[in-house]
């Protein structure tokens, strides 16, 4: 889901408008007919669109006091331009006439050349209006932003049914590279890490490969593609080792086509095409060549991790646990982040004595002490565990430990149904999320209520979901991954925590 802030000037004057003649005055205004309700246009920050559910609206209606003007267009301005900050997609109308806040909000947001902008235009507005009025925003925004759409429209009708066909277009990264570099298995990796990765099987960049292409042209096409394709980001793998292709092609074995036998050549032209491409300042930032010498695998992938976070391709995040069933569970559930684990930053680890006395302690512990640690991208930390009621809230935060050290899944799933036998089987999931950047203690939370299965059954999930029962009488490991996400705790705390992060 992306974030959408949407400017255009009112049907009616702003001065004109009050608390309390808002809701009537806004009624028809085209972003309370977005939202589906004045209501949430008049006082939400971020809320779904009706029209389309893959945006969320970023903004609010903000009023101007009589006796406080002045102040007030200053305070406006402030919160418009940090909601413009928040979103990912800047839609502006200029249908009606060029307000003030509208073009300013326009050349504000043509500062960000990560964010996609989508200027509403008149079709048959003369040539007059548009250079004597749109002109300088529309160049502006046209020579800093990477991706901008001028889309003609005739009324709010039209621009509505506009946002409501609007797809989000999610970020790929394009592993591109000479046979046997070892592009699929960097690909398999960067997927375990949630990005959306796809290698040359499913694209076409190789095709321009060619020894008859000279650097400059190979450069031209990969730039046009970047140009085009503004959601995705390339990489070449390369190696400044003639023999160590020839070594990766011998210890694949079997059939060697075309490319394999000119692997030397190809990766050679993959070297002067990225020296090219890197001359353009348009697509850098979509960009990178990645040297495989003297690497293994987690070096090829680390390097490639770095460039996607630092060229603003993804946001980092560090989730505080080497749990890959719980890295996948937040991968899904926030898919716009780059989720890191804490072995990915600290490889060494770090100790955290766990000694609160609920969830929320040690999940604030936990983030506040990594991020002392590493300083630098922001941390979630999560404490969870299930709690039994006929057991007085039992294991609690002793969820993973009142079997010692030693115990597995298994044993602890066995002891609870022991305790159980004979008493009320209710229970439930509780974690607690928490954010923490250096300033901010933030925190989500979440529960799942259901019972204690009499036996385990199912064979997906980890933990207790073998025995943790639903209404329906399936354990949450009889869910696939998906049913899983949309009612666990984790997701729960992980949607609590988001909005939170928006606001």
């Amino acid at each position: 889901m992306k974030k959408m802030f949407f400017s255009a000037a009112y049907n009616y004057q702003h001065s004109t408008i009050t608390e309390q003649n808002a809701p009537e005055k806004l009624a028809n205004d085209i972003r309370s007919r977005m939202l589906g309700d004045v209501e949430k246009f008049l006082y939400a920050k971020v809320s779904p669109l009706k029209i389309n559910p893959q945006l969320e609206y970023v903004g609010g209606f903000y009023y101007e006091p009589e006796d406080e003007r002045l102040s007030a267009c200053e305070n406006i301005v402030r919160a418009e331009l940090d909601e413009i900050d928040q979103a990912d997609v800047i839609m502006v109308s200029l249908l009606k006439y060029s307000a003030i806040a509208t073009i300013a909000e326009l050349l504000y947001a043509a500062r960000f050349p990560e964010k996609e902008i989508v200027i509403f235009c008149h079709p048959e507005i003369t040539r007059f209006e548009v250079q004597h009025e749109y002109w300088f925003p529309i160049i502006a925004a046209q020579r800093t932003t990477q991706n901008l759409r001028i889309v003609y429209a005739r009324n709010d009708d039209e621009i509505l049914d506009y946002i409501g066909r609007y797809t989000v277009q999610s970020k790929r990264v394009i592993i591109e590279g000479t046979d046997g570099i070892g592009k699929t298995t960097a690909a398999k990796h960067l997927q375990e890490l949630g990005i959306n990765c796809l290698d040359r099987e499913k694209n076409t960049i190789s095709a321009i490969m060619l020894p008859s292409n000279s650097d400059e042209v190979r450069g031209q096409v990969c730039r046009q593609y970047l140009f085009d394709h503004p959601n995705d980001f390339l990489v070449f793998l390369t190696t400044r080792k003639t023999e160590e292709i020839l070594e990766r092609l011998e210890r694949r074995g079997g059939f060697c086509d075309e490319f394999d036998r000119k692997a030397v050549m190809y990766n050679d032209l993959y070297i002067k095409t990225a020296q090219q491409i890197d001359l353009a300042e348009t697509c850098k930032h979509q960009f990178a060549e990645i040297d495989i010498t003297d690497c293994d695998e987690h070096s090829v992938v680390s390097k490639i991790v770095k460039k996607l976070f630092y060229n603003g391709f993804m946001c980092r995040i560090i989730f505080a646990t080497n749990n890959r069933g719980k890295l996948k569970e937040l991968r899904r559930i926030f898919p716009e982040y780059l989720v890191s684990s804490l072995e990915d930053v600290l490889p060494d680890g770090i100790y955290v004595d766990e000694d609160a006395n609920d969830f929320l302690g040690n999940a604030t512990k936990k983030a506040t002490t990594i991020y002392t640690a590493i300083k630098k991208d922001p941390v979630i930390a999560d404490d969870s565990g299930l709690m039994v009621d006929a057991l007085g809230g039992f294991p609690g935060v002793l969820t993973h430990r009142f079997l010692g050290e030693g115990a597995n899944d298994e044993d602890r799933n066995a002891e609870i149904i022991r305790r159980i036998a004979g008493k009320d089987r209710t229970a439930r999931f509780i974690c607690e999320l928490v954010y923490y950047d250096g300033k901010n203690i933030i925190s989500g939370h979440g529960e799942l209520v259901g019972e204690i299965a009499k036996k385990p059954h199912g064979k997906n999930g980890f933990g207790f979901d073998s025995i943790f029962e639903l209404e329906d009488g399936r354990t949450l490991a009889e869910l696939t991954p998906v049913e899983k996400d949309n009612l666990s705790a984790r997701r729960l705390a992980a949607i609590d925590l988001r909005q939170k992060l928006r606001t």
